[in-house]
């Protein structure tokens, strides 16, 4: 027994656990589960707790060396991000995510149960927080504010999230209007799909989440439970966090981003007979020796300057190094 589990829904208490972390297929996650996996769906964890968390949790790291991952400097950044627009315009792809990855140095005596309660104090109403730690996959841990799907039999969620900014006072640019309206017409699209009995939408909103300002869209619709998983498959990966078409900006992601993303812009959350909390990972970093490596993306799209996407990705740091930092 070697692994653990904390995590906090929004609005709630958070929840603490000893256990393990079992690997299997993503399809394969069984109810009543806690479960983690990657971006690709390739690699996917459920929790198996066995014992009330009691103070103590033994951390895991991902590698032995961290110069193992790869994090782009400024210069490397917006250099790489005009290759990558690049081969969107020649693929004739809309929007694609390009991320990157920042190291932040931690000292050995960090407390990360400590720094896991202060992000569920500072963002309890705001997104989802976890921290979680197992051999297999080593440590990491996030608030994330992007919901995939959740709710029961009675009543379904999910949200269409995208368009960042630092200060409320600032207008949205056409450029993150339409990137808003692209993830609002493909989770249209793919709820349309499904007989649902019901099919609401919200009008775009801006809100808060931890650092930033985001454009939001909700949609509120029934759906049998025997549909949830197709529904979690077809949903996942969004254009949020992907691109669109959709087949076009996954390979490009997968060809042309120099790190593996591996559980940053995957989901976690849990599943039951009659109840499903999914979120996408986003604002998480993977906890390695001296470092914590902060995952960091934008949507990119032909009207995207290199230097404001990196501004960008500056500014969604904010949401874990304000807490960090304290």
């Amino acid at each position: 027994m070697k692994g653990f589990l904390a995590y906090q829904e929004p609005g709630e208490s958070p929840s603490y656990s000893l256990g393990k972390w079992v690997s299997t297929k993503f399809n394969s996650i069984p109810q009543n589960h806690f479960f983690v996996s990657d971006f690709v769906k390739e690699n996917s964890f459920y929790f198996q707790g066995i014992q009330e968390f009691n103070g103590e949790a033994q951390i895991h790291f991902s590698f032995e060396n961290d110069d193992t991952v790869i994090s782009l400097e400024k210069k490397q950044y917006l250099s790489s991000l005009k290759d990558f627009q690049r081969e969107m315009e020649s693929k004739d792809i809309e929007k694609a995510i390009f991320s990157r990855i920042y190291l932040q140095e931690k000292s050995d005596a960090t407390n990360l149960i400590g720094l896991f309660n202060k992000l569920c104090q500072r963002y309890k109403n705001e997104a989802f927080v976890y921290l979680i730690s197992d051999p297999q996959f080593g440590t990491w841990i996030g608030a994330t504010p992007e919901i995939l799907v959740k709710g029961n039999s009675e009543k379904l969620s999910t949200v269409a999230l995208a368009g960042t900014k630092k200060d409320s006072s600032i207008l949205w640019t056409q450029k993150e209007i339409r990137e808003q309206a692209i993830v609002s017409d493909y989770i249209r699209e793919k709820l349309t799909s499904f007989d649902l009995e019901s099919l609401n939408e919200s009008d775009v909103k801006t809100i808060k989440n931890g650092a930033v300002y985001h454009l939001r869209k909700d949609f509120e619709f029934q759906l049998s439970s025997s549909k949830w998983n197709e529904l979690i498959n077809n949903l996942h990966p969004t254009p949020a966090v992907c691109g669109r078409p959709m087949k076009q900006a996954y390979d490009l992601i997968i060809t042309q981003e120099p790190h593996k993303r591996l559980f940053y812009t995957g989901l976690i959350g849990y599943k039951s007979e009659n109840e499903l909390a999914v979120y996408v990972n986003l604002r998480c970093m993977q906890v390695l020796k001296n470092h914590f490596a902060l995952y960091l993306g934008g949507g990119i799209t032909n009207e995207s300057i290199p230097e404001n996407e990196w501004e960008e990705t500056v500014n969604k740091s904010k949401t874990l190094l304000s807490v960090i930092s304290k």
